[in-house]
């Protein structure tokens, strides 16, 4: 998917009377910032993002669907707004964290909801680590580091996990010495617990 493709695809949601959040392009969009990254995004594609923000008011669908495309618009539009920051940065408007209206019911029920969150974004970002430094993926293809910095990365990412996979009894697969293996091997185990998970939504 080109970015001239995804523009079209947001220029056709935004062109109808009362655009549907459910319909809404995230697949389309999400696989042209891939190709470039958000610091390439064309000066059209950012034009559509706008225009599809433009409408916002006029989206049919629940009240959280509507809520979740315009928090995703303005994360995907943070570089040309100039309010990029590691909020948006990270995604962590689109991201399932517990609404603090409505809080989980025990503190216990609440370090399960973190540890999973943490250890499935571990376990992507491992997965995207592990497939590029084999070259088993054609996403971000500019700068890619070189595979002593993806090693420093995915071993860091895997200690970082360690704590929340103990607690949620999910530490047994990831026994690997090497942090590549040991990556792949959490992204595995994450794969096979995450439904339903946060990728599900294809936000981002």
């Amino acid at each position: 998917m080109n970015q001239t493709d995804a523009a079209l695809a947001l220029a056709m949601w935004s062109s109808t009377d009362r655009p549907a959040a459910s319909s809404f392009p995230y697949r389309q969009v999400v696989a042209a910032f891939l190709h470039t990254g958000k610091q390439r995004v064309s000066p059209g594609l950012v034009e559509a993002l706008r225009t599809a923000r433009s409408r916002l008011l006029h989206v049919r669908g629940p009240q959280q669907q509507r809520n979740r495309v315009a928090r995703w618009l303005d994360i995907a539009l943070d570089k040309p707004d100039g309010c990029y920051d590691y909020r948006t940065y990270l995604a962590l408007g689109v991201l399932p964290v517990f609404d603090p209206a409505h809080p989980p019911a025990t503190a216990e029920a609440a370090l399960a909801h973190h540890d999973r969150t943490l250890a499935l974004l571990l376990g992507d970002l491992c997965r995207f680590e592990v497939h590029a430094a084999g070259r088993r993926t054609t996403a971000l293809p500019r700068l890619r580091p070189d595979r002593e910095r993806a090693r420093r990365r995915c071993r860091l990412a895997v200690s970082a996990a360690r704590p929340a996979l103990k607690r949620l009894r999910l530490d047994g697969p990831i026994t690997a010495a090497d942090p590549l293996e040991a990556a792949s091997q959490l992204a595995h185990t994450m794969t096979l617990t995450a439904r339903p998970c946060l990728m599900d939504h294809h936000l981002w």
